[in-house]
This record gives structure tokens, sequence and C-alpha cells, in this order.
């Protein structure tokens, strides 16, 4: 099965997020991704288990909070 992998601007088109976000997210260690000498891409099974893991559940909900503060 071939993997599809993403760069940071199809990643923000596809979790709906800012440039700056996805990669203070990068930064931080909060998102899978690969890093290839200064490039950045994304694993989208990685994302979309990712996504997943912050589903409401049990009644527990996980949040990330955006760039400059907002969730």
């Amino acid at each position: 099965m071939k993997k599809n992998y993403l760069t940071v601007d199809e990643t923000k088109k596809y979790l709906k997020l800012a440039k700056s976000t996805i990669y203070t997210y990068v930064q931080q260690k909060k998102i899978p991704h690969i890093k290839i000498g200064e490039r950045v891409i994304f694993d989208e099974d990685d994302l979309n288990e990712w996504i997943a893991s912050k589903k409401k559940r049990g009644g527990q909900r996980k949040t990330i909070k955006a760039a400059g503060g907002k969730s």
C-alpha cells in the first residue's frame, strides 16, 4: 500500500489550521511529522490517528490550543 505524504501547505488545508500553527505544533512535537533536513512532511495515516486520539471519549475531552492561545 502506497503511503500518502503531505507538505505543510497540504496539511494546513487538510486540518484547516494556520501554517504558523502547524509549525508551532511541529516545534512543540504535538503533531506527528517527519523531518528530512529542513523539510517537514506528514504521513496522512499518522495525521488521521492523531485526529482520532483527540476525539471526546467517556466524558473527557482532549484539546489542543492553536497558536495565540485559542483552542
